[in-house]
């Protein structure tokens, strides 16, 4: 049975999380989605989001655009991941990757690959001796403010690992200006998880920018939103060490084999002619010129 997203607010309510969005923002992001759809002749594929609430579904089949769907899946997985994280006794830290290879021109944001950001994110923890780690996260794109572009990121909390041990498992090339690798320890653990699993479109901002983030323009909005009706419902959505449930996976230690340096190779065949290799009653030319 799945549950209501008044049941699912009031639940979340009680860890003590305060800036949760209310169904009135919500509503207002839905109707800025059909206005946005009906400027770009995009109304008649998706009419169905005009009957969608936050208890009920206009459509056959939910979409990922939808952002009474979107908000019953972020409070349902802040409930989830905040069960799980209770259970991890280490220390929690607030991660931001941003990797300049993530950047799409303006009207290209159809080419961002959320797949190529997951396998990044498992390769990175499990070659680097990550496997330990428990990550609960999400792939979000904002628009750069200067520049007619979008930036995409993995913003995610992590528990199970050290601070050090995490920025080793999960460094960006610093060479590239544009990379960026935020490790945080938190201590308000609701709150983080509502803003790590928050959907929302936005105006990108540096990890340690302190002014509050703005709503893209009205061209943005509408690539963004047509963007989001491609997706799966859970495709932004990450997980690590946990199943789809959000239950832990026990992982064994991954083997740490030593690496043998390869002999060089030696063309013994060509021995008998090196310098210096020869007999002592050699008759050769460089043998007699030496006696001599």
């Amino acid at each position: 049975m799945v549950m209501s997203d008044r049941k699912l607010l009031k639940r979340v309510k009680r860890f003590g999380a305060t800036n949760f969005e209310s169904v009135k923002e919500t509503a207002k992001r839905q109707a800025d989605l059909l206005c946005r759809l009906r400027e770009n002749g995009r109304d008649d594929p998706y009419i169905g989001l005009n009957d969608c609430r936050p208890d009920f579904c206009g459509l056959v089949r939910c979409s990922a655009g939808c952002w009474f769907n979107l908000r019953r899946r972020w409070l349902n997985g802040v409930f989830s991941a905040y069960k799980l994280f209770c259970h991890i006794p280490a220390t929690h830290y607030e991660v931001r990757i941003i990797p300049q290879a993530w950047q799409r021109p303006s009207g290209k944001l159809g080419s961002m690959n959320i797949q190529s950001a997951k396998q990044f994110l498992r390769r990175r923890l499990d070659t680097r001796n990550g496997r330990q780690a428990i990550m609960i996260g999400s792939y979000k794109v904002g628009k750069e403010p200067y520049v007619d572009r979008w930036i995409g990121e993995i913003h995610a909390l992590v528990g199970g690992i050290d601070k050090f041990g995490l920025r080793r498992a999960l460094q960006v090339p610093f060479r590239e200006a544009d990379s960026y690798l935020y490790v945080n320890e938190i201590s308000d653990l609701p709150n983080t998880l509502l803003e790590v699993l928050r959907p929302g479109e936005r105006v990108w901002q540096p990890p340690y920018a302190a002014e509050p983030s703005k709503v893209p323009g009205k061209k943005q909005r509408a690539e963004y939103y047509r963007w989001l009706l491609c997706l799966e419902s859970d495709e932004r959505l990450l997980r690590y060490g946990c199943d789809r449930y959000f239950r832990p996976i026990a992982k064994t230690p991954r083997p740490i084999v030593a690496k043998v340096t390869k002999p060089r190779p030696n063309p013994y065949w060509l021995r008998p002619y090196r310098f210096g290799s020869h007999d002592d009653d050699c008759t050769c030319l460089v043998c007699r010129n030496r006696q001599d």
